[in-house]
């Protein structure tokens, strides 16, 4: 792994580099589309897989040299929508698994400017070799003077500076790459990148994430749902300090063929803690990264990474819980009723039952399978989240003309946790009622 260089703060710079790339996007497109008519059908399709993968390139390139919320926003969005081709798909999960950490000299001065003395007077010992990268962070482990075994998150330098400039300039890059689907949703990406733009924002304060951390973990009524304990004097913007979780990531967790039972419970915690506070307390833990939710010795599961929360406008959740129930008895009139409340639809559907019906006949068979048995199993049920990608379900998103925040991370932390429930093939009892959450 190279070393982590601070990030260029310069707006126009970064949008210097994001113009000069989208012109040369749009140079080979152009020219692509010129020699397209007069080519073969084999060198067609084979020069079209190529023209995707150049452009995939050249867009990776330009976000990884920009580092910060750019190259972030881009994956999630590759991740939440089906707007992109795989060749640009697989280009920007490269660097998932592959953060360049800091410079060992930038983590002392880091802990030194926001703390006020440098770790080893801070700290009985101090590992400065970080042991995981987080978001916008990376994690040292650390002993304090009082003897507790703890973990220090250090703030990449120059991440908050740059988070406006970037999402501007990833707006501009995406608006400009030649995928129609990307044309034709622009105003979902908008939407869509304003929410991450104020999301980043609050990832990137640590002060934040130290009393989202401290609340979540006072009003948690999980017996085997686990959230680390904040030591506040060594606390800071840039620096968080937390109880030390020995725990396993769920995705590691897995290939250690855990039985059956095991991943049955962890999946059902899961979705209870999602389901507690969205319902309870108009609030979700909102990012559904695997490498957030671990597993202990004991099966506890061990929530971590408090940086990005979600709290809903009032009434959300519930109508969340209403649409789901309406749809699952078909009823269409009460199905219109809130997505006409939430204002999603364009103006030529508002009240036509029957066009919006066959747009979301698809959609509504995918979200409510899961609800219609005792129990949901995603060992038997392969492909289900795979079928979020057919064209049936395409259509009923495709009618979600004007998403307003609350959908944006709401839908990011949903797909996700199904997600995670699919990656451990548990068997689970879906529902959206507080009362059926087991909480011992």
């Amino acid at each position: 792994m190279t070393k982590h260089e601070p990030i260029s703060k310069g707006r126009l710079s970064r949008l210097a580099k994001v113009s000069k790339v989208a012109a040369k996007i749009a140079g080979k497109h152009a020219l692509h589309v010129i020699k397209k008519p007069l080519q073969k059908k084999e060198t067609k399709k084979k020069n079209e897989s190529k023209h995707k993968t150049e452009i995939a390139t050249d867009l990776f390139k330009t976000l990884a040299s920009l580092k910060g919320s750019a190259l972030k926003a881009a994956q999630l969005i590759s991740m939440e929508f089906d707007f992109f081709p795989d060749e640009i798909k697989a280009e920007l999960k490269k660097s998932y698994y592959d953060v360049p950490p800091l410079n060992k000299a930038i983590v002392r001065r880091m802990i030194y400017s926001q703390l006020k003395s440098y770790p080893e007077t801070l700290f009985e010992s101090f590992n400065l070799n970080a042991f995981r990268a987080a978001s916008i962070g990376q994690v040292h482990e650390c002993r304090r003077l009082s003897g507790e075994k703890c973990a220090l998150k250090v703030q990449y330098p120059g991440i908050s500076e740059t988070i406006k400039s970037d999402i501007s300039v990833l707006k501009l890059l995406l608006l400009k790459v030649p995928i129609p689907l990307i044309k034709k949703a622009s105003k979902l990406i908008k939407t869509y990148l304003s929410e991450l733009e104020t999301r980043f924002y609050e990832e990137s304060d640590y002060l934040l994430e130290k009393e989202n951390l401290i609340w979540f973990r006072s009003v948690n009524p999980f017996k085997y749902i686990k959230i680390p304990k904040i030591y506040s004097e060594h606390c800071s913007s840039k620096v968080l300090c937390m109880e030390f979780m020995a725990a396993e990531p769920i995705d590691k967790w897995i290939s250690l063929n855990p039985t059956q039972d095991k991943k049955n419970k962890i999946g059902q915690l899961i979705w209870d803690f999602f389901v507690y506070f969205l319902l309870k307390h108009n609030t979700i833990h909102a990012d559904p990264n695997p490498g957030n939710y671990m597993i202990d010795k004991n099966i506890n599961l061990v929530v971590i990474d408090f940086g990005c929360v979600k709290k809903f406008d009032n009434g959300f959740p519930q109508q969340i819980k209403k649409v789901v129930s309406y749809h699952l008895k078909k009823d269409m009139p009460k199905v219109m009723s809130i997505y006409n409340e939430w204002n999603i639809l364009p103006d030529h559907l508002k009240n036509d039952i029957n066009k919006v019906e066959n747009y979301v006949k698809g959609f509504r068979s995918w979200i409510t399978k899961p609800f219609k048995t005792p129990t949901f199993c995603f060992k038997k049920n392969k492909n289900h989240m795979n079928e979020r990608f057919s064209k049936e379900f395409i259509l009923g998103r495709e009618i979600m003309y004007n998403p307003n925040h609350n959908f944006v991370m709401f839908d990011r932390n949903l797909m996700g946790i199904m997600n995670l429930l699919n990656n451990l093939e548990a068997e689970i009892h879906f529902h959206l009622d507080v009362n059926q959450c087991n909480f011992t």
